[in-house]
């Protein structure tokens, strides 16, 4: 028995079913009449000729697919916006303070400062502090 490919004129689904070369039509799954595709009748190999009276179902799930998609690309626009905003002050404020990066800190509304002495502050307390967590959990052991 050969497979032939049946597709439904009323949902769009094609599948392929091995069925005698009588059977002209099967019953889909959507529980409408599939008809058999007279382009296709080999059980072996491909082929990439396409029917044209197959229609794409009209539910509505493509347009909120797309407005879906553009509002993830928008909010990411919208961050790699703040990000670069970002970077670009952190390097005019080292370029204009002839500073590091090291001695920049982050304030409480979001802004940056050069501030050596407090960056060097903060650097040596989290060494410290990874001493001692270093320390603790060797000794734990």
């Amino acid at each position: 028995m050969p497979i032939l490919k049946f597709q439904c004129s009323s949902c769009g689904l094609s599948s392929r079913k091995r069925v005698g070369k009588q059977k002209s039509e099967i019953k889909c799954d959507c529980g409408m009449q599939a008809q058999v595709v007279q382009c296709v009748s080999a059980s072996v190999g491909f082929t990439s000729k396409v029917d044209q009276t197959m229609k794409v179902q009209s539910s509505g799930v493509d347009s909120f697919d797309l407005d879906f998609d553009r509002v993830i690309g928008e909010d990411a626009q919208q961050k790699w916006e703040q990000i670069y905003r970002r970077r670009r002050d952190k390097w005019d404020l080292i370029e204009s303070h002839n500073a590091t990066g090291k001695d920049l800190i982050r304030m409480d509304d979001q802004t940056y400062q050069v501030l050596p002495e407090m960056g060097n502050n903060l650097r040596s307390s989290r060494v410290s502090a990874m001493d001692n967590i270093k320390s603790s959990s060797s000794t734990n052991q």
